[in-house]
């Protein structure tokens, strides 16, 4: 699946689901992808993110390359 360059602006929003499973998916490892978001959302260090942001804390912390 292809990211949609057009959210890369807007915040990401940890109160909905479909939000980490949408991110989640654009990587080969989506389930550690998708545990990496919820720790992050629990902890509160997502919020005010943009997808674009996201993906470069994912880039950071789990070395996965941005997908595109």
């Amino acid at each position: 699946m292809k990211r949609d360059k057009a959210k890369d602006d807007i915040l990401f929003n940890c109160r909905k689901l479909h939000e980490l499973d949408y991110v989640a998916s654009l990587y080969k490892n989506s389930a550690v992808v998708r545990m990496f978001l919820k720790s992050k959302c629990q902890g509160h260090q997502l919020f005010y993110s943009t997808h674009q942001e996201v993906y470069e804390l994912i880039k950071e912390e789990l070395e996965f390359a941005i997908p595109e």
